[in-house]
């Protein structure tokens, strides 16, 4: 006896499925000639021609003691030519006649639960950032991973038709700002948000009567930018063009622009200046200068601008004058100009001299030189790493202190708000107010440089990605990464 295919019950025909799901069940048909284990294959078609000529997709493979089965329908399936066909197999692997829906089923487009929106609000006024906050969980069971939000603005006044606001969001996303702080002031901006999944798109939601109120801001900066800069390559070169390395911060509106001079002997004779050009300033960037003029002695320096327009001069640590001061081209250890006469005093090594003359020959090397009421200050290190502070008054050096402190090496000095601050290797920060020295606090790493703007002293440190504003009474971290 041939296998008997099961008795489909439904779907059968003229039904309109709008959900994404149909429930296929059957009988089954009872059979006397053998007791052993059968199965039932179910297929579906979208495109019913007849029973000879159809293709049929299989979709599922149930046990015989099954009597239903839930479909979930793929996004990509809908149409109006939709059958199910059901047969037996036995173990054999022998199969039944097709039973199949008497007559065509309709599968219809999605239909999407219209989102529920918290914010914006009918009515409201906005000014510089419109929160769109949606509620989620009203849509949970109904929406697939695959759906998103878009968001459409409108306005008649200033004859703007329906435009996408920004990218999709995705069911679930976190609250989005739209920043609308350059968008013309109204008071009949619509909003239009859908829920789209596939081809399918919700009934929208539309918000009316939305007023934004532009107005108008400014950042007041007068702080200059911050920054370093150094020279690659070696100290004497015949090599015209050179890279410089430039890194720059500005707390208030950030870098705009960069010039680079070059001057002979001192910077009050500048030969050259190169053109404004913009910094991006995200990490250091290198840029190429090429040396013009005679042989002899060139002094380079950035100028920082930032977008207040103040402006932040930057001298190279690698000063290309050295070498006509030092004949075995030691390095030079440290440098500082005098302000008032432009006399320039460097230390090679323990070697202290002035404008190109040797003053002084000290025991210890020099690191660090600094004018502070108009006396130069000397920082020394000894063969064990302790500091000393000298100064010259009268042409007279005198010791200041000693440090018996490991790495208490003065690394640099300047002076701020009538006193003068000492960075030291081992992280200390002390300061000098003319007549004694005391502690400010241990700032973790080696303290490399120090300066100030006379409103506040940037202190930079060591292996950080970060420097250190004090104002004499707190130390701020300000990350530049």
């Amino acid at each position: 006896m041939s296998l008997q295919p099961p008795n489909l019950l439904s779907p059968n025909g003229n039904e309109v499925f709008t959900q994404r799901q149909i429930n296929i069940s059957w009988e089954n048909v009872s059979e006397s000639v053998s007791s052993h284990p059968k199965s039932y294959e179910i297929f579906f078609t979208d495109d019913f021609v007849n029973f000879e000529k159809t293709n049929w997709v299989q979709i599922a493979v149930v046990n015989d003691n099954e009597s239903s089965f839930l479909w979930d329908i793929p996004f990509s399936i809908k149409g109006n030519n939709c059958r199910v066909a059901i047969r037996t197999r036995d173990f054999r692997g022998d199969r039944s006649k097709l039973s199949v829906s008497a007559n065509d089923f309709e599968i219809e487009s999605k239909m999407l639960k219209s989102p529920s929106v918290f914010s914006p609000s009918s009515g409201k006024t906005y000014f510089s950032y419109i929160p769109f906050i949606l509620d989620h969980s009203a849509l949970l069971g109904t929406a697939s991973q695959r759906s998103f939000y878009r968001i459409y603005y409108s306005s008649k006044s200033l004859d703007i038709d329906w435009t996408i606001v920004t990218q999709d969001l995705p069911v679930g996303s976190e609250v989005f700002y739209w920043d609308v702080r350059g968008f013309a002031s109204s008071t009949d901006y619509s909003f239009k948000v859908e829920l789209v999944e596939g081809e399918n798109v919700s009934n929208p939601v539309i918000i009316d009567n939305i007023k934004i109120n532009s107005f108008t801001f400014f950042v007041f900066d007068t702080v200059p930018p911050k920054g370093d800069m150094s020279i690659e390559g070696p100290e004497f070169t015949n090599q015209r063009d050179i890279v410089i390395n430039v890194s720059a911060f500005d707390l208030t509106t950030d870098i705009k622009s960069i010039i680079i001079k070059q001057a002979d002997d001192t910077f009050d004779n500048i030969t050259t200046e190169g053109a404004e050009q913009g910094l991006d300033t995200s990490d250091q960037q290198s840029l190429t200068w090429q040396i013009t003029g005679e042989d002899g002695a060139k002094y380079i320096q950035a100028y920082l601008k930032d977008f207040g327009n103040n402006i932040f001069p930057l001298t190279s640590e690698k000063k290309y004058f050295r070498k006509l001061y030092s004949d075995n081209n030691e390095e030079i250890t440290a440098i500082e100009v005098n302000n008032n006469n432009g006399d320039v005093w460097f230390g090679v090594g323990p070697k202290l001299y002035k404008n190109g003359s040797l003053i002084e020959t000290f025991d210890n090397q020099i690191t660090s030189l600094a004018f502070f009421r108009d006396v130069l200050y000397i920082g020394l290190k000894t063969d064990s790493d302790k500091g000393i502070l000298k100064r010259i008054i009268n042409n007279n050096i005198t010791t200041v202190d000693e440090f018996t402190e490991n790495e208490s090496i003065i690394n640099r000095m300047v002076g701020y708000n009538s006193k003068l601050y000492l960075g030291f290797e081992n992280g200390d920060l002390y300061l000098f107010n003319g007549t004694s020295i005391s502690s400010v606090s241990n700032l973790g790493n080696s303290i490399i440089n120090l300066s100030t703007d006379n409103a506040v002293l940037y202190i930079f440190l060591q292996g950080v990605l970060k420097f250190v504003i004090y104002d004499e009474t707190t130390f701020t971290d300000v990350n530049v990464d």
